[in-house]
């Protein structure tokens, strides 16, 4: 399963959802012969795994929803990000989407009794092609390990976790490692020297100080 980066519907379409014949999962559009996902009804994680095994999809959202829906996925595609305050505006904004929206559907305006029904629109909803982004599953990092004095370590060890990758810095004490962006945490050891770790966070390069143990 490849992270999910965006999704958005660039081009929606304005066929009638109302017109549409119900199915499983959604409604059959005649006009483009293919089903409509309707993403109102799921949960956000239920939509990014059901996004990330499929392909070619019309589907239907909240706005709200989209936007709290991208604002999780990008969170989640950057490491040790603090969340929680975006997420309670997000889930705010969306809740309160749903309560304007029942409220105006149980109060509909009066029309004259020889006044045409009104046909309703879906206000907030938007339908179309599903446009999925997928974000790298590699990403570049590098460094480079001294001692207290600012002096190069060479041969010391760098392991990735999760996972088994590993490199040793050079002469120079410099390392390059191509890692999965669900690394978390770079390990180093060296002997003579006190092991060190290192939480990977967004940045691209990652400077490491070794000191020697206290003698005893």
């Amino acid at each position: 399963m490849e992270p999910i980066k965006n999704i958005s519907i660039p081009t929606p379409c304005h066929q009638s959802w109302q017109q549409m014949q119900p199915v499983d999962a959604g409604r059959h559009c005649s006009q483009c012969a293919k089903t409509v996902i309707d993403f109102t009804m799921m949960t956000n994680d239920e939509i990014v795994a059901y996004l990330s095994t499929a392909s070619d999809i019309c589907g239907r959202f909240d706005q709200q929803q989209l936007k709290a829906l991208n604002q999780q996925v990008y969170n989640e595609s950057v490491p040790g990000r603090s969340n929680w305050k975006n997420w309670i505006m997000a889930a705010s904004l969306f809740v309160s989407a749903i309560f304007l929206g029942a409220c105006a559907q149980s109060t509909p305006p009066k029309q004259p009794e020889e006044q045409l029904p009104v046909v309703r629109r879906s206000w907030g909803r938007t339908m179309g092609k599903v446009l999925v982004l997928n974000a790298p599953r590699f990403r570049e990092i590098s460094g480079r390990v001294t001692d207290e004095s600012n002096r190069p370590v060479f041969g010391a060890c760098i392991t990735i976790s999760p996972g088994t990758l590993t490199t040793q810095s050079d002469h120079n004490g410099y390392f390059n490692l191509r890692v999965r962006t669900s690394a978390k945490q770079l390990a180093v050891h060296c002997t003579d020297f006190a092991n060190r770790s290192v939480i990977i966070g967004s940045a691209a390069i990652y400077n490491v100080e070794l000191s020697r143990p206290d003698a005893k």
